[in-house]
């Protein structure tokens, strides 16, 4: 697994809130098109002591993998709360069985992601998709590498993933807190 290398400052405008030790893994995420941050008052911003939800989940998770929307999607019943950024990456990971509904229909975008979701998402995405090379995956260019629940910061979990861009190798950290 290859360092990220050195990075002072992120372009987000709420730089000042991340920790350097986690600068250059955030810089490096927005420069592979994992991440891209949010805009607020006009300002491009990364959020990073807020926890995330299932909708920003499965948009980080996606453009790691590149799964294609079905043709046929389910619908939820709270099909009219799932964001417009996130409804792609949601049913794609729904079809695949990365991320499933949260009961009764629902897919609850809005909701924060805790231990047992996080749990099961990151089995479904180890044994099913990754590893059996799902038809509308680009597996590819992805690999898993693993993933810890971090030591020393509780409620954090750790993906590192190789991602090849053409003539680029990028390593992929996300951190999925809930």
């Amino acid at each position: 697994v290859e360092d990220p290398g050195e990075c002072d400052r992120t372009v987000f405008a709420d730089d000042d809130e991340i920790a350097d030790e986690i600068k250059p893994y955030v810089q490096a995420a927005y420069q592979g098109g994992v991440i891209h941050g949010r805009e607020m008052d006009s300002q491009l911003c990364f959020c990073p002591n807020e926890p995330i939800i299932r909708a920003e989940t499965a948009v980080i998770l996606n453009n790691i993998i590149g799964a294609e929307v079905p043709v046929n999607a389910t619908e939820f019943t709270d099909n009219d709360t799932i964001p417009a950024w996130a409804q792609s990456a949601l049913y794609a990971l729904n079809d695949l069985g990365i991320l499933r509904g949260t009961g009764g229909g629902s897919m609850s975008p809005y909701s924060t992601m805790n231990k047992a979701q996080t749990a099961q998402l990151l089995l479904n995405l180890l044994q099913g998709t990754l590893i059996t090379g799902a038809d509308n995956c680009h597996t590819g260019n992805v690999r898993i590498i693993g993933f810890t629940f971090h030591t020393t910061v509780p409620a954090v979990v750790i993906i590192a993933a190789i991602r090849t861009v053409p003539a680029v190798g990028f390593v992929m950290f996300i951190i999925i807190t809930y």
